[in-house]
């Protein structure tokens, strides 16, 4: 009995200690990691990527500003039009805005699984567009093989199965 009650005892110490273990070597494994999307990816890909993004926001930012201040405009006088004509329309009102708030981050996440997936089945057609553009200095090196391994890997990934 008593042998029974030690080992019981012991199992939280030793679980903690498995689960800080893990903790730690998490913790400086991803702290250590390179960016290996940077490392991959050429400089000139790199540049032409961020300065489109950047010329599009600084396109849309101040039409979409304009417009989100209009949106919160409508919005408050919408609501306090509401809310003194039909005061029984609040408890409602607050209910439906909890359910849209609920479905709208649902969504999201939704969205967000999306383009996670799409990004990464952009890779194969990129890198062959890289190949493309580089097929002399590809042959004149014989990295043939290198690039063929590279891109069914990259087509391989694109087509497994993910669980999010």
């Amino acid at each position: 009995m008593s042998a029974v009650l030690n080992t019981y005892s012991q199992c939280p110490t030793t679980l903690d200690s498995i689960f800080s273990s893990n903790s730690r070597q998490h913790s400086k494994s991803v702290i250590g990691a390179t960016l290996s999307f940077f490392n991959d990816q050429p400089l000139s890909q790199l540049v032409n990527l961020f300065s489109r993004d950047i010329r599009n926001v600084a396109q849309h930012l101040a039409v979409l500003a304009i417009a989100n201040s209009h949106f919160a405009g409508e919005l408050a006088v919408i609501t306090t039009t509401i809310v003194i004509t039909t005061p029984a329309f609040l408890l409602p009102g607050a209910l439906i805005g909890v359910v849209y708030y609920l479905f709208a981050i649902v969504c999201m996440s939704a969205s967000r699984d999306q383009i996670i997936e799409t990004s990464r089945c952009t890779l194969p057609s990129r890198h062959l567009s890289d190949i493309l553009s580089g097929i002399v200095t590809i042959r004149a090196y014989g990295a043939e093989g290198r690039y063929a391994a590279r891109t069914l890997n990259l087509i391989d990934k694109c087509n497994q199965t993910s669980f999010f």
